[in-house]
């Protein structure tokens, strides 16, 4: 199940179901939950609160497209 605009509150598993809440009341159940809700995850924060806060790790990236680069000769 995909649950758009929510806002996840708590997550537990019960009876090896995952059992997610949200700000609403709603609650949902499954068999996993996929975390993927960027640098500062909720998900990873309800799942392991003790796990060290991102960090910048001086790595960076840059990427562009020439148009038509491949026609030039």
């Amino acid at each position: 199940m995909i649950e758009h605009g929510k806002t996840l509150v708590h997550a537990e598993t019960n009876n090896d179901r995952v059992v997610v809440g949200f700000s609403d009341g709603t609650t949902a159940r499954g068999d996993i939950l996929v975390g993927a809700d960027g640098l500062r995850s909720t998900v990873r924060y309800l799942i392991d609160p003790g796990a060290p806060a991102p960090r910048a790790t001086g790595l960076g990236y840059t990427f562009g497209v020439a148009p038509n680069a491949w026609a030039c000769t």
